[in-house]
């Protein structure tokens, strides 16, 4: 309540977002690491443009759009990411992962964003920056985009 004026304020109310409900299959041997994705099987959950951001940010689904696939082991967490993308665009140096072509993993309050630049991929962990420690991964560029596998060490995730 204000009192200069007797108004009542209230916060705006954000639209309420989709919730995915991800299959997170335990995995009977570690991927290998190379951004293939041979060992995976087909299906996984299908992402469009729709999700990475408005309209101006991308442009369609050619541009920004995705089949992904979790898995665990004894070891951590895997993430597979099949991406459709018209121009790759990494990283220049001090620039933000989020703001450039990358996939962002949630686990819990933890954040963590894998950003392909060249020959390697750049990890950060938003939430706490020393759980980037121990985390890889690999990409490889393909006629569509690019794809992406990587691990969190159960180690890095603090509970």
């Amino acid at each position: 309540m204000d009192r200069r004026c007797g108004q009542l304020w209230r916060q705006a109310t954000e639209p309420e977002q989709k919730q995915y409900l991800v299959p997170v299959r335990q995995l009977s041997a570690a991927p290998v690491l190379d951004g293939k994705l041979d060992e995976w099987p087909t299906g996984g959950l299908q992402l469009d443009g729709k999700l990475a951001g408005p309209k101006s940010v991308t442009d369609g689904d050619q541009d920004c759009s995705a089949r992904i696939q979790l898995g665990w082991d004894q070891t951590g967490w895997w993430l597979a990411a099949d991406v459709t993308d018209d121009r790759l665009v990494g990283p220049a140096p001090g620039e933000d992962l989020w703001t450039v072509d990358s996939v962002e993993l949630w686990l819990g309050q933890e954040h963590w964003g894998f950003a392909p630049n060249g020959e390697k991929v750049e990890i950060a962990c938003w939430s706490n920056p020393a759980m980037a420690a121990g985390c890889r991964a690999a990409s490889q560029a393909t006629a569509t985009g690019w794809r992406l596998e990587a691990f969190v060490p159960w180690s890095s995730i603090i509970a």
